[in-house]
């Protein structure tokens, strides 16, 4: 796949376009690139998709309703190069860009820059100024250019509505399990590896605190976690615990720190992925610490169950 950033004079041969946030990159995303792929096939040209950064909405929303994302954009790169999509093109969201109507973005980008074949959207997709590019306008625009025009239809799982918003909630809820059937793959945090107080080791459960330096990631919701771990493209079994500590700590500071199965290296400042897999329970306030560690064992126990391991 090639990625283009702000680059509309890349060489690509009857283009079938797609557009789109995308964030999460989900299984209603999925069924959008299946077809634009297969439609690219069928009239023998090549894939595009067409996303922002940063998110719209943290261009044109107030800080406090800046939306959290799904997917980083090196995630989101990562998901569309694993489904086969011939050109990624990032183009900057600023908001010179938000007030672009969306009959010149057609125009001066789709038709004048990258002189589109097909055009394929998703089945709520608008855009241009005040989302005002919706199907019915995008159909006449793509009638009076000789550009052909589909839309993929809603996707549902288990009854319910496929939406990036509609996993963030769930997420959000710490329903992870349903998250990762709409994503198609399990949701996941990367993070370096940094100090923490140490304590875990002292009770016989080591945590790898992890950094968490993008603010506009999505944390799940407070509690402990059944979690696949990947240090350096090889998977161990791990128990997560997202909160404030508060057997252990006054600090009313949100952290993430995960306790790797059978696993004892040195992997301070080395980056680890955590995907989250089912959460276990809610963060409680223990008494003590040995109140603490005999929970632990619990959990542990519990987990590896669920995992069948041991």
């Amino acid at each position: 796949m090639e990625v283009h950033f702000d680059n509309f004079k890349f060489q690509v041969f009857r283009p079938v376009v797609t557009i789109g946030t995308f964030d999460g990159v989900h299984v209603g995303h999925r069924s959008v690139i299946k077809n634009l792929l297969k439609e690219a096939s069928r009239v023998e040209g090549e894939s595009v998709v067409i996303t922002f950064d940063p998110h719209p909405r943290h261009i044109v929303a107030t800080k406090e309703s800046k939306t959290l994302l799904l997917n980083t954009l090196t995630e989101k790169i990562y998901r569309f190069s694993e489904l086969g999509v011939d050109h990624l093109l990032i183009i900057s969201f600023t908001e010179e860009f938000s007030n672009l109507p969306y009959e010149k973005f057609f125009k001066d980008i789709l038709i004048d820059k990258l002189n589109i074949h097909t055009l394929l959207v998703g089945y709520d997709h608008k855009f241009g100024k005040n989302r005002g590019g919706n199907f019915e306008m995008l159909s006449r625009l793509c009638g009076k250019n000789n550009v052909n025009i589909a839309q993929t239809p809603q996707l549902q799982i288990d009854d319910k509505n496929v939406s990036s918003s509609a996993i963030r909630q769930l997420i959000s809820n710490g329903e992870v399990e349903i998250a990762s059937k709409m994503l198609s793959y399990n949701y996941s945090l990367k993070g370096k590896v940094i100090d923490g107080d140490k304590i875990g080791r002292t009770i016989g459960f080591p945590t790898a605190n992890l950094d968490q330096n993008n603010p506009y990631k999505l944390l799940p919701k407070t509690g402990v976690y059944a979690v696949h771990v990947y240090h350096k493209s090889k998977k161990f079994y791990g128990m997560l615990n997202i909160g404030t500590r508060p057997s252990v700590s006054r600090r009313n500071e949100r952290k993430v720190e995960v306790h790797i199965f059978n696993f004892s290296k040195n992997i301070y400042g080395d980056e680890l992925r955590v995907s989250f897999i089912r959460r276990i329970r809610d963060e409680v306030k223990f008494e003590s610490l040995e109140a603490l560690k005999e929970q632990l064992k619990k959990d542990k126990k519990f987990i590896e169950n669920f995992f069948k391991i041991n």
